[in-house]
């Protein structure tokens, strides 16, 4: 049996990347979450900038677990759609950057019935 690996979302300390790193290291947690809509936006860093923010987590034993994402909107609401789809596509992106395989984000109610058009839009 693999054993179970411990994250926390960076989000939860509400205090400066230092201090994070420091909670997350007493805690003794393996990554941490990391908010790309408010704490780091993809358009936040450039290469440098990346590595930059990945070394301090290696020098820790940490790695990014995961990259959340809140919507505002569902994903299948019409309005505004094709941009909340390519900043999607872009916390995609990001979070592979980020070295991390794990994007969560809410995408709205699943309709149920197999012929909602909310469901065929989610399937598209």
């Amino acid at each position: 049996m693999l054993p179970l690996r411990w994250a926390a979302a960076s989000r939860c300390w509400n205090a400066d990347w230092d201090t994070v790193l420091k909670g997350a290291v007493a805690l003794r947690l393996d990554g941490l979450q990391i908010d790309v809509r408010e704490e780091l936006p993809p358009s936040a860093l450039t290469e440098t900038g990346r590595r930059d923010f990945l070394h301090p987590l290696r020098e820790r034993g940490l790695q990014v677990a995961s990259t959340w994402l809140p919507l505002k909107h569902p994903l299948y609401a019409e309005r505004e759609q094709e941009g909340r789809i390519a900043f999607v596509c872009a916390a995609m992106t990001f979070t592979a950057a980020l070295q991390s395989k794990l994007l969560c984000l809410r995408i709205g109610r699943i309709p149920e019935a197999a012929d909602d058009p909310q469901g065929q839009t989610l399937r598209e």
